[in-house]
């Protein structure tokens, strides 16, 4: 009951903001629908007030003010009374509600912005840049380097390492190093080195800077690096990389093998 009225209270504000954002003041002279699905519900029960709410909406919206706050508090009143079905059917009906307002908004936003650039065109000088400059994958991959294999591994946090919560860093076939994360499933990142134990790589969505730690004879045993919303930093080098990874030397680069 608790959790249900915090997710009403919630709910509530937000659909008090998608109606002061979505909805014009003339909106206040028509009829409550809140008040119409209560009557019904009233009167008929709770299948007729959801079979009334769907002819209402959104066919009929301009004829009633879609006010999500009075659905929500006769849902309060009922899920109070211990009838949580009533209550969370209400709650639904003003989540319906709250969409479409939002999607109207979302499009309006949108078609606003469209208007603007049509409105000023790009200049000369913008639109020679755009032309010349070089889609992401295009960039320098940096120097390609020998001494790689001594940063391969998996570095983890040392407070409580973990093999599916680290970094895995191995060797590029073109003599970059590759790092990711273990446990997401997206492209590693194929890193240029900026000095003997920097790495970095940047995207239009990731950016990252990894400097190692260089342990006894030369092999790293540990990384610092600047995206401490991923993993705290720095990492220990935890262990080599899992046994399936060594099957090659090195990783293709992924103009060469299209699905690795």
């Amino acid at each position: 009951m608790r959790f249900a009225l915090a997710l009403l209270r919630k709910a509530s504000a937000f659909g008090l903001l998608c109606l002061l954002s979505a909805v014009p003041a003339a909106a206040q002279d028509r009829p409550l629908l809140s008040a119409e699905i209560r009557t019904v519900l009233e009167e008929d029960g709770l299948e007729a007030a959801q079979q009334r709410f769907e002819e209402l909406y959104p066919a009929q919206q301009d004829q009633y003010e879609p006010d999500t706050n009075g659905l929500f508090e006769v849902a309060g009143g009922y899920m109070q009374a211990g009838d949580m079905e009533t209550g969370q059917a209400l709650m639904e009906m003003a989540t319906v509600i709250m969409s479409g307002a939002a999607a109207a908004y979302t499009e309006s936003m949108y078609g606003d912005m469209a208007a603007m650039e049509a409105e000023s065109p790009a200049t000369a000088e913008q639109e020679a840049e755009a032309a010349t400059s070089e889609p992401a994958d295009a960039r320098d991959p940096g120097p390609a380097r020998t001494d790689l294999e001594r940063f391969a591994g998996l570095y983890s946090d040392p407070a409580t390492p973990d093999e599916r919560k680290s970094f895995f860093v191995a060797v590029g076939c073109d003599g970059r190093l590759v790092t990711g994360a273990m446990w997401a499933d997206v492209s590693p990142w194929w890193m240029t080195s900026v000095s003997d134990l920097v790495f970095v790589y940047e995207d239009s969505w990731t950016k990252i800077r990894m400097e190692f730690e260089a342990g006894s004879g030369g092999s790293a045993s540990g990384m610092t690096h600047d995206r401490a919303d991923i993993l705290p930093s720095p990492l220990t080098r935890i262990g080599p990389l899992p046994p399936e990874w060594r099957t090659e030397e090195c990783i293709q680069p992924p103009e060469v093998c299209r699905t690795c």
